[in-house]
């Protein structure tokens, strides 16, 4: 369970964000399918995700993040272009670990004209879990916070009736039960400009995690940057996506991921033309 969390009365004046792993990033990066962002505020640095594969770990050879001196590692949801490389990222830092409490379910996506194909976090990754001391492991419901000044947000209740989980996604290998990704978790951190929100796919939906977080801590959102799982999503959606948005004022807006090229250049047109 949760430690209640106070009001904020702490706003987060330096904020930094390394990309580790991104599905676009110019050389000498290497590219792939999946996210992994280093977060720094200046007074702690917490990691969320840890990309799909190979490129991740070329990446964190140029930048060299010392992952001993990380305050927290967060998991936004048990895919696994997001827990590609949780096992050795985990066996170099003593740092506490957040996730959802289901990111152990297994998970598949259904595509026309191809098999089933399991996406959920590998057996390493779920090993190295469940391997950690239980003072390590934290599940994340409703909202925690994982380092000083930064926050964590799950269980979202999905209100927006135009808002999906954004793919054909199942429980089952038969496509029976479908996925909702319960386990959706994203950041914010607060700032003197406002709220700073960090998803890893939003499969919640953008604006059920913003108003989730509005629940909370009521106040401007001035960022928005990860995931947001529209590539698929109709103009109307996104639209819609926009329109609910801006009364919160956001000024910055970072597609990345699985949000689509284009879906994220029409979601920046309607929010800020």
């Amino acid at each position: 369970m949760n430690t209640p969390i106070a009001p904020v009365t702490h706003r987060i004046a330096h904020l930094r964000i390394d990309v580790l792993s991104d599905n676009a990033l110019p050389a000498p990066w290497q590219a792939e399918h999946g996210l992994s962002l280093l977060i720094d505020t200046g007074e702690a640095r917490v990691l969320m995700d840890t990309g799909q594969g190979a490129a991740f770990a070329h990446n964190c050879d140029l930048a060299q993040p010392d992952f001993a001196a990380l305050d927290a590692v967060v998991l936004s949801h048990g895919h696994y272009d997001h827990g590609g490389n949780l096992a050795p990222v985990l066996a170099q830092t003593t740092a506490p670990f957040f996730s959802h409490r289901d990111v152990h379910v297994p998970r598949w996506s259904m595509h026309p004209d191809a098999l089933p194909k399991y996406i959920g976090l590998s057996r390493e990754a779920n090993d190295a879990i469940s391997a950690l001391p239980a003072a390590r492991r934290h599940a994340v419901g409703d909202i925690a916070q994982v380092a000083q000044g930064v926050f964590a947000v799950s269980d979202i209740p999905r209100t927006a009736d135009f808002e999906d989980a954004g793919a054909q996604l199942y429980l089952d290998e038969a496509g029976q039960t479908p996925d909702t990704v319960s386990d959706d978790l994203s950041l914010f951190v607060p700032t003197p400009q406002g709220h700073v929100i960090i998803t890893g796919c939003c499969h919640a939906g953008l604006v059920n995690t913003a108003a989730h977080i509005q629940r909370h801590h009521p106040g401007p959102i001035f960022a928005i940057i990860g995931g947001f799982h529209l590539s698929a999503a109709s103009h109307q959606r996104i639209a819609h996506t926009a329109a609910a948005l801006k009364p919160h004022g956001v000024q910055h807006l970072v597609p990345m991921h699985c949000t689509g090229a284009l879906a994220g250049q029409l979601l920046k047109k309607h929010l800020f033309v």
